[in-house]
């Protein structure tokens, strides 16, 4: 038998390298760096991107601008247009008014010249004219409800069958 007592192991806590240490604070920075730059030129990118739509927008609303100021102007050509036609057709107007004016004037005046005539004529219906005549009021009989006494039961218990 063996009577020696047990040892306990003696554990050491044994870290990285300092060399590995290194290798990662190295590995982080280069990450850090690389990062950088892709941002950069992301946001590079990006700027581009922007000014690119900014430009377009604007060559857009210039172009828009100078669509409505043409179809503006054609309007205001039109609408001036439509007033002449307006004037001339209402002015045309006014002519054959005043013509035919003069005209019924003219009329008027060889008609005040004969003498005064008076006709009558007497008209007749013909024999197959159609004509209404009032309509007739109906008869109405003056008379009530009547039962008659044959109609209804004279034994016991022949009235109203009311259940309880």
């Amino acid at each position: 038998m063996c009577s020696s007592r047990p040892v306990a192991p003696t554990i050491v806590y044994q870290g990285p390298s300092q060399a590995d240490i290194d290798a990662n604070k190295a590995a982080v920075e280069t990450y850090r760096q690389q990062s950088l730059t892709q941002q950069q030129t992301f946001a590079t990118q990006l700027q581009k991107q922007i000014d690119a739509a900014n430009a377009q927008a604007d060559t857009q609303r210039k172009a828009m601008e100078q669509s409505r100021s043409e179809a503006q102007s054609g309007l205001t050509s039109q609408k001036a247009q439509a007033e002449a036609d307006l004037l001339s057709q209402r002015q045309k107007a006014e002519l054959d008014m005043a013509a035919q004016r003069a005209g019924a004037t003219a009329g008027m005046a060889a008609q005040q010249q004969t003498a005064y005539g008076m006709a009558t004529t007497t008209v007749t219906e013909p024999s197959t004219a159609l004509t209404t005549t009032a309509a007739k009021p109906k008869e109405k009989s003056k008379t009530g409800l009547k039962i008659t006494p044959g109609a209804t039961a004279a034994s016991a218990g022949a009235g109203l069958n009311i259940g309880f």
